[in-house]
């Protein structure tokens, strides 16, 4: 994504694109470089100061057998709070695999995503870290890990949507319906600050969970969660 006072862009290269990729013989390592005008696929944010494209991940979401992409949005819907700072409900855009290979052009406004989560509340930033694709509970289809790290008393939230077959084109979810929710306890830890699940910890053929929260008193706190358990209902960390 690109930071700082723009709309921001999200680009989608695919293994192809390396052919048109050039030799830089002016660096004294060289080095083949692909510029980004020339990705299969360029996203772009609506608004100034969006941040749009700020953190993505890739899977196969929809079971379309092609990988879906999902992009943060975390400062799309902003309002000044009531201490005058900028608050944004956020959101993530998910573009099919399917519907992607088939694209007649190589821009996509931002807002144009194929299915969208979003805040449904100011100061929920949602999207602000990356989101996680990850099959928690063993259907073979990646299930869509969000955050909603700032709320207005800073407790976090991480949000599970589950894979879906039937996904249908459009559709919009609020983050609070999500088909699971984590919750933070405390005030101002933040839960969601990062999220992994890359490994298999207890080894039980699924995918865990580690979420962090930044505490009231500084550093991390890691919760660790089984895939299974997180699948079987909305829990409160």
């Amino acid at each position: 994504g690109v930071p700082g006072l723009q709309a921001g862009h999200a680009y989608l290269f695919s293994s192809s694109d390396w052919d048109q990729a050039t030799l830089d013989d002016e660096d004294p390592a060289p080095n083949w470089v692909l510029d980004s005008d020339l990705a299969t696929v360029t996203f772009t944010g609506s608004a100034i100061d969006e941040y749009y494209g700020r953190t993505s991940s890739l899977g196969d979401f929809s079971g379309g057998g092609r990988g879906d992409l999902a992009v943060a949005d975390p400062q799309r819907d902003c309002s000044y709070g009531g201490g005058g700072d900028v608050v944004c409900a956020g959101a993530v855009h998910l573009y099919l695999g399917e519907i992607l290979y088939e694209l007649v052009t190589d821009e996509l406004d931002g807002e144009q995503g194929h299915a969208t989560v979003v805040g449904d509340e100011q100061a929920m930033f949602v999207g602000l870290t990356e989101p996680r694709v990850a099959d928690l509970d063993g259907d073979h289809l990646d299930d869509m890990l969000i955050s909603s790290m700032v709320t207005d008393d800073g407790v976090g939230m991480v949000g599970v949507w589950d894979g879906d077959y039937g996904l249908s084109y459009g559709t919009s979810r609020d983050f609070s319906d999500l088909d699971r929710l984590i919750r933070g306890t405390e005030e101002r830890v933040n839960l969601g600050l990062t999220l992994v699940a890359d490994g298999d910890i207890d080894n039980d053929g699924t995918p865990d969970l580690i979420v962090s929260a930044q505490t009231t008193v500084g550093g991390l706190v890691l919760l660790g969660l089984s895939g299974p358990v997180l699948a079987s209902a909305g829990l409160s960390a």
